[in-house]
């Protein structure tokens, strides 16, 4: 497959020689960059696999663009490079769970040693998000600040949107928890197979959980979704009822 990536080195002559070790290795450079607000622009544009990033960056550095990738809900593997062993530096390394940190200078066989480290993560992650579709025990990797988050999908009673941010979506387990996580309902639906659905935009649901849908009370030609063992609730809007109802159909 081919590993999207941006390099982010406001020193050109070390610009120079990433880009060279990165097609060597074989991976697709879509942009390099010297500033970090290129870099969110470039990021943004390109949702790319894989990051290589200075922290001294031009205008914004290399963390606090990073910071502003994630906020964005993207959330690209990183590796930093960097001439820097300042322990701030090291700890938002694995606080943003880099899958390497290069110190200056380095030889292109460490370089290569990260890059194949990269290269088994990407990998793992696509196999995982490419589960077949009629496995409800899959895996489901979604954002979650910094980090990442795995849940099996048959655990998943319902997921929700946040009503207090907007780019938080609540997702409700079988056993009682909440997972709060920066990954959007849209992104969830694609990495699920088809027993979750939208019950309301704001809304999907796992067909495995529910037990029967009710009229709401209400709001007219509305219903309430019943799920098994809780007495949690999801709204039903009319407008995605018939496709809600030849999805359990099918199902049940």
């Amino acid at each position: 497959m081919k590993i999207k990536t941006i390099i982010a080195e406001d020193d050109l002559s070390q610009r120079t020689v990433v880009h060279e070790y990165a097609s060597e290795l074989g991976l697709e450079v879509v942009c390099t960059v010297s500033s970090g607000t290129r870099l969110v622009e470039e990021t943004l544009l390109h949702q790319p696999d894989l990051l290589f990033l200075d922290i001294s960056l031009m205008k914004l550095n290399g963390l606090d663009a990073y910071r502003r990738i994630l906020e964005m809900g993207l959330n690209p593997n990183l590796i930093i490079i960097s001439g820097s062993i300042d322990s701030k530096h090291l700890v938002a390394g694995f606080e943003f769970d880099s899958v390497d940190y290069i110190v200056k200078p380095y030889t292109f066989d460490r370089f290569a040693k990260a890059v194949n480290k990269a290269k088994r993560t990407i990998e793992a992650k696509h196999l995982l998000m490419n589960s077949t579709s009629d496995n409800p025990s899959r895996w489901i990797l979604m954002k979650q600040n910094y980090r990442e988050l795995r849940l099996k999908e048959d655990q998943i009673l319902l997921v929700e949107k946040s009503n207090l941010f907007r780019n938080r979506t609540n997702v409700y387990l079988i056993n009682g928890t909440i997972e709060e996580t920066t990954s959007q309902l849209s992104e969830i639906k694609d990495l699920c197979s088809e027993l979750i659905v939208y019950s309301h935009r704001a809304y999907l649901i796992n067909l495995a959980h529910v037990v029967g849908i009710q009229p709401d009370k209400f709001i007219s030609k509305n219903f309430i979704v019943q799920f098994e063992n809780t007495g949690l609730t999801a709204p039903l809007t009319r407008r995605y009822y018939k496709d809600f109802q030849d999805s359990y159909d099918r199902y049940k």
